[in-house]
């Protein structure tokens, strides 16, 4: 896993999500300053953020400046460290094509 603290928790929330489910997250709910952090994570010429952008839906959420939540359409949520899964094949990482290299 990268180490990059904060920002690899979005990445553990996706792999959680996936390995309770069975499916990616359609949404990503986040504090602004993790938006910020994955803005600033670049990886060739697009940021993290916008890798993450491509796929689904990243969104601010202040109301609980520490909370993360993975949610998909059909309402099934996820909310980082209820649980630790095991990480899914491919990880999250792989499944953005952001490598431990990129850190």
């Amino acid at each position: 896993m990268p180490n990059g603290g904060a920002r690899d928790r979005v990445f553990v929330l996706m792999n959680c999500f996936f390995s309770q489910f069975g499916h990616w997250p359609t949404r990503v709910k986040v504090p602004a300053h993790y938006v910020r952090m994955l803005e600033a994570w670049q990886v060739g010429s697009d940021s993290v953020a916008d890798k993450l952008k491509q796929r689904i839906e990243l969104t601010i959420d202040d109301e609980a400046p520490s909370r993360l939540v993975a949610e998909d359409a059909d309402g099934h949520s996820f909310k980082y460290g209820e649980a630790w899964p095991p990480p899914p094949e491919p990880s999250s990482w792989e499944w953005l094509g952001v490598q431990d290299s990129d850190c």
